[in-house]
């Protein structure tokens, strides 16, 4: 045994090291026997199905009596690691997208809700990305975690229609599947620019709602240059509008083509560096809104590109003004003679009488000589 912790995904845990160097932890369950029956069952289903959840090594039943009552124990040993998910270049994305949106869709095949799917879900095992299923680990559906409070703001992933109904203290009335895609969508964001929503600021976590720097976290995902079709499939994920995302299927149809994983060609210029809260779009350029109504709302597809292009201009034309004397026309020796003469006719004329500079100095002095004789016998009429 390594150690012994309470892990906000596996629960109370013994972590192990068997013989090749691998980490596996012990996870027991004390229930009834009907439920532990059930557990069992479900179990050793989930435990045969080629899906990318965290697998289960060995299933134990245990029975246990103390005086006059019976304990049902299920010891489940399932591999254990420390390494998260956290850019792209750690994984496959093909791969990566593909095997997770498989997953998701058998999950709610199965009715289970996975409207808190996050980032920390999200393990690495070698070369393949797995998701711990909390759920059946916790014996708690991902709605009713959100509503004991327990999260952490790092864990916030959660879609508009989701927040609507913890604001209005309602039931689940959304649907799980548009609002796991909407997690997904922000996953993908979060992984193309390193930079998670929690550090994004994109959440009130007092209103529940969306912040006005969503769309600044949207901005950030449109400078990476990827495929337009990929970028407007990730997009349509994190609408606001539920029928807009698109499903599961229609996901894995689009993913299934290589092509749309390849970055774009046409712009060479470096992707922006990660920052920590701090973008590079000015304020001007943003979509305002109210996160009482941000439900109604729809994201746009693509940044603005009107105000990129007239940015554009307006560097072109600084970079002109700057390269202006350098031009040949500029360099010639037509163009500098007729500068010169252009010079002394002025410091000529500036010369000649024509301007009668000694003239109009006298009489600014004489007026000047005039106005403070007359303030002195003002001065002395008073007195």
């Amino acid at each position: 045994m390594v150690k012994q912790l309470n892990h906000p995904l596996y629960g109370p845990i013994k972590v192990f090291k068997n013989c090749q160097e691998k980490y596996q932890c012990l996870r027991t369950f004390t229930v009834q026997e009907d439920e532990a029956n059930k557990i069992y069952e479900e179990f050793q289903k989930l435990n045969q199905e080629q899906y990318n959840l965290v697998r289960i090594n060995k299933i134990e039943h245990e029975i246990e009596s103390q005086l006059c009552s019976t304990f049902h124990k299920i010891h489940l040993t399932l591999d254990y690691t420390e390494k998260h998910l956290k850019n792209i270049y750690q994984i496959n994305v093909q791969k990566f997208s593909i095997d997770i949106l498989k997953t998701l869709s058998f999950l709610n095949s199965r009715k289970i809700d996975t409207c808190q799917f996050c980032l920390s879900k999200l393990l690495i095992f070698g070369d393949q990305v797995k998701i711990v299923y909390q759920q059946l680990l916790s014996q708690q559906s991902d709605y009713q975690c959100i509503l004991s409070g327990d999260l952490k703001c790092e864990d916030w992933y959660f879609a508009p229609e989701v927040m609507k109904c913890l604001r209005m203290n309602d039931s689940r009335t959304f649907n799980n599947e548009k609002a796991t895609i909407f997690n997904f969508g922000l996953i993908m964001i979060a992984i193309y620019t390193e930079t998670t929503p929690y550090e994004a600021q994109i959440y009130n976590y007092e209103k529940c709602c969306l912040t006005e720097k969503f769309d600044k976290y949207i901005n950030l995902f449109t400078q990476f240059h990827l495929n337009k079709k990929l970028e407007k499939l990730i997009l349509a994920c994190v609408s606001f509008i539920p029928d807009k995302r698109p499903t599961y299927q229609q996901l894995l149809d689009e993913f299934n083509n290589p092509s749309i994983f390849e970055q774009q060609v046409e712009d060479q210029s470096p992707s922006p560096q990660k920052t920590d809260s701090t973008y590079l779009i000015p304020t001007n350029q943003l979509v305002s809104f109210n996160p009482t109504v941000m439900d109604e709302r729809v994201l746009s597809d693509t940044t603005n590109q009107k105000l990129n292009d007239n940015q554009n201009r307006i560097l072109m034309k600084k970079i002109d003004q700057e390269k202006h004397q350098n031009t040949p026309i500029c360099q010639s020796p037509k163009f500098r003679q007729e500068t010169m003469q252009t010079q002394t006719t002025i410091g000529n004329l500036k010369s000649t009488k024509l301007y009668d500079l000694d003239k109009l100095q006298k009489q600014s002095r004489n007026k000047q000589n005039q106005s403070k004789s007359q303030q002195k016998s003002n001065y002395t009429k008073k007195f």
